[in-house]
């Protein structure tokens, strides 16, 4: 608040004596009527003047030229954090005049910033989000379970409000630019900030190649990219990953030793986009098998015979001690034995395909 009065210089019997005009200029706290001192007055017209204020709050500017002047003032650091920046009205100065000028600062009633950290789309909160206040008041708070963070306490002005995600958050989200907010005093703002969510899913179903998913075993799918993962498939032959950086992912089914007769990895590629969730097919090669056990019309294991398997795949082995004859890694389809070379009759005990 600004009170002017304007009053002659001098007397009737001692006029003016040619002397120019003045002003003086007096600040003082709005709350008490106290004054604030050691800040700064400018006077800007036909001249440009600029003096600062005594323990008083008070400062003169005599023999200036007549005119109109702008009148800026600032106040001290010890004022600064607890009174606003005063203004004041042009003044207009005429010859052998003295303007005197009380401004009035008013007390600063603090502000506060609440700012939401959320994922672009699903709005999801961003917890531990670090939310950084630049400005007159600077202030740093990370963001709670609901993505919020509280900033009190602040000064009226500019500020740049920016965030920082602090370890493997940094790689889940992209970094936003800083956000621009002007906070008056005792003011109460919310401002929300969206972050692109970087990271991908992929959740894999392991099949055989004529389509039946493979739900007996639990079975290792292995990624290879930009964020390598092996997980085990689980009772409904589905392996997930979360958490994958985007890129192209080799994908590929490690065999178990002890499944390597019945199954054989196929290598795929899949192409991951930021934020994207990606549900595929993971195929294996299957092979089907056959055991038989050769023994004699006495019941007695025939050694060394040699058994031919005819059907898609021919196929040719010798029994063990114990009679037994395996064929592995036959492609589906229908078998039967072609021959058998012994020297003895031979009954064929078929145990399981």
């Amino acid at each position: 608040m600004t009170t002017t009065q304007s009053k002659k210089v001098g007397s009737a019997t001692e006029p003016c004596g040619g002397m120019e005009g003045g002003v003086v200029v007096k600040v003082l706290a709005s709350d008490s009527g106290k004054p604030l001192g050691s800040g700064w007055v400018q006077l800007t017209g036909p001249t440009t003047i600029r003096k600062k204020t005594n323990d008083a709050g008070q400062v003169s500017f005599s023999d200036i030229e007549p005119g109109t002047y702008e009148v800026t003032l600032g106040l001290s650091n010890r004022f600064l954090r607890r009174y606003l920046a005063p203004t004041a009205d042009p003044v207009s100065v005429e010859m052998g005049q003295l303007v005197p000028v009380m401004v009035q600062a008013d007390p600063i009633s603090p502000a506060t910033l609440k700012v939401n950290v959320v994922r672009i789309g699903s709005g999801d909160p961003v917890p531990k989000a670090i939310v950084r206040l630049l400005g007159p008041t600077s202030e740093q708070e990370s963001a709670d379970s609901n993505g919020s963070a509280q900033l009190s306490q602040l000064l009226p002005g500019n500020y740049s409000v920016a965030v920082r995600l602090p370890g493997n958050l940094s790689r889940a989200y992209n970094k936003p630019s800083p956000q621009e907010i002007t906070l008056a005093s005792g003011a109460n703002e919310t401002i929300t900030i969206e972050l692109e969510y970087l990271l991908s899913s992929l959740q894999l179903t392991l099949r055989r190649e004529d389509s039946k998913i493979v739900v007996t075993d639990s079975i290792p799918i292995q990624i290879r990219g930009r964020s390598p993962q092996t997980q085990n498939t689980n009772a409904k032959g589905i392996a997930t990953f979360d958490e994958l950086r985007p890129g192209t992912y080799d994908i590929t089914a490690r065999i178990p030793t002890d499944l390597e007769e019945r199954y054989e990895a196929v290598e795929q590629q899949v192409d991951l986009k930021a934020g994207q969730t990606i549900k595929t097919d993971v195929f294996v090669k299957w092979f089907q098998w056959l055991e038989y056990r050769l023994v004699d019309s006495e019941g007695r294991p025939l050694r060394k015979a040699r058994v031919r398997l005819k059907g898609k795949q021919t196929m040719e082995k010798t029994s063990d001690a114990e009679g037994w004859v395996r064929f592995t890694k036959l492609p589906p389809g229908s078998y039967q034995i072609e021959s058998i070379e012994t020297q003895e009759p031979t009954v064929l005990q078929q145990i399981n395909s």
